[in-house]
């Protein structure tokens, strides 16, 4: 592992560290995330810095997007269908550039569990305040009083936030703190 990251392997590691928080801020940010780690990622591609040693996984993985996106195609509603379906190849390439960070930096598991740490904890407080309180710690109204919605605003998919990267903050915690 190289203990000192250049400019553009910083860039992704923190755009990396960010992507949690920036899920909750809503599409635009993250999506703006990806798209610079993808660059990013392509031009440590071409000066030969990432080698892709996995091949089964990738042949795998393009065997299973070709396969979505012809579902697509043959299905009823193809535009509808391509829509969600065309744009599933930035989960390949956020994995090489987990995977490239995981090599090159020493410290990047700690500071993911940390900043999911006190995002969970943050957001759980919110959410028990805006059970009780009908809004959350900065003042905004739940605009559906049956469920909870915290930071999301209109978007009730506080529980589907938590339960999505709750997984990873517990292989976090047991990694680091094993006995």
């Amino acid at each position: 592992m190289n203990k000192y990251l250049n400019y553009h392997d910083s860039i992704i590691k923190y755009l990396l560290l960010a992507l949690p928080i920036l899920l909750i801020s809503g599409p635009l940010l993250s999506e703006i995330a990806v798209a610079t780690i993808f660059f990013f990622l392509i031009k440590e591609i071409f000066k030969k810095k990432i080698k892709f040693s996995e091949r089964f996984f990738i042949y795998g993985f393009l065997f299973f997007y070709i396969s979505i996106i012809l579902g697509s195609l043959f299905s009823d509603y193809i535009l509808i269908s391509l829509k969600s379906t065309l744009f599933y190849i930035r989960f390949l390439i956020l994995i090489f550039a987990i995977n490239y960070i995981l090599n090159n930096s020493e410290n990047f598991l700690k500071y993911l569990k940390n900043i999911l740490l006190i995002i969970f904890l943050i957001l759980i407080f919110d959410g028990f305040y805006q059970y009780f309180f009908y809004e959350n710690i900065i003042g905004l109204k739940n605009v559906n009083t049956n469920r909870i919605s915290s930071f999301f605003g209109k978007e009730l998919i506080y529980g589907s936030y938590l339960c999505r990267f709750l997984p990873i903050l517990v292989g976090l915690l047991i990694f680091f703190y094993k006995t």
